[in-house]
């Protein structure tokens, strides 16, 4: 029989989906289970796994992934410390295997609140006003501790950094704003009626 792919889904939130080991320093097992309060649209489900723990110290073996996700996390990360979470996923995961991130590119916000926000007059009244649509994806929904942005990331960031901690054969792309199509991301929320707010970066790369 083919032994089963070990899969990370590394700061899960409450996406926790089937299939992976799901990961978040945020949330306990019983907040996501009981689906209640700001966990009410937890994805959790009987028998999937999930393992609250800090990206910078992964409780697992050298070499014990075949294949590690994290969608839109290693922006919550101090910037002083991006180095170490991806330094722990190359550690975690097999020789040969395959790692994908997914975060927002930098380089289009700056351009974008050059162009929308700069020097414009600010409408509290406007549901659709680019100041507080852009400084929400730029700062976090900041409903709680975890939804804080704290580093930004471009794709030649991304690049230097993968290299850096000993990744090969990286690859990023960029999805558009508005962008519904899947980005090959097994635990993104695509197909859902949902688009990309701002242009996505998704990094992928082997050990």
């Amino acid at each position: 029989m083919k032994k089963q792919k070990v899969k990370l889904n590394i700061g899960c939130g409450i996406r926790v989906v089937p299939g992976f080991i799901n990961v978040d320093k945020m949330f306990t097992l019983e907040q996501l289970t009981n689906k209640e309060g700001p966990f009410k649209n937890s994805a959790m489900q009987d028998g999937v796994q999930y393992v609250q723990a800090d990206a910078r110290e992964l409780p697992f073996d050298n070499s014990y992934a075949d294949y590690i996700e994290s969608v839109d996390m290693i922006e919550h990360i101090p910037m002083r410390d991006t180095k170490q979470v991806l330094s722990e996923m190359y550690r975690v995961l097999k020789k040969k295997g395959e790692i994908r991130i997914m975060t927002t590119n930098f380089d289009e916000l700056a351009k974008l609140w050059t162009e929308f926000v700069d020097g414009k007059d600010i409408d509290f009244t406007d549901p659709n006003n680019q100041f507080f649509n852009l400084a929400e994806v730029i700062y976090g929904n900041q409903h709680h501790g975890g939804e804080y942005h704290v580093a930004p990331f471009n794709p030649r960031y991304m690049h230097a950094l993968l290299k850096y901690v000993g990744f090969t054969d990286i690859v990023i792309n960029i999805f558009p704003t508005g962008c519904s199509d899947s980005p090959n991301m097994e635990t993104a929320p695509w197909g859902e009626g949902l688009v990309a707010r701002t242009e996505m970066m998704v990094a992928y790369a082997r050990k």
